[in-house]
């Protein structure tokens, strides 16, 4: 665990984000790679802008679900 970035989130759930200048919620996911080519990060993945806190969580949780 020692080796895992903190969350930055500024809403306090995980993959959701404010931004001030759309005033609009942002979720996404983030998913590894599976051959990252050198200097490549994990790949974020965008679900949506939402109106509110609640749409974007229930967003997110839904788009989660249907990748399984």
């Amino acid at each position: 665990m020692k080796n895992t970035k903190t969350e930055r989130s500024n809403t306090g759930y995980k993959g959701i984000y404010f931004r001030q200048s759309r005033n609009v919620f942002e979720a996404q996911i983030v998913v590894a790679r599976k051959t990252p080519k050198p200097g490549q990060g994990p790949h974020k993945i965008h679900i949506g802008n939402y109106n509110s806190l609640r749409e974007a969580v229930k967003g997110r949780i839904k788009y989660i679900k249907s990748l399984a």
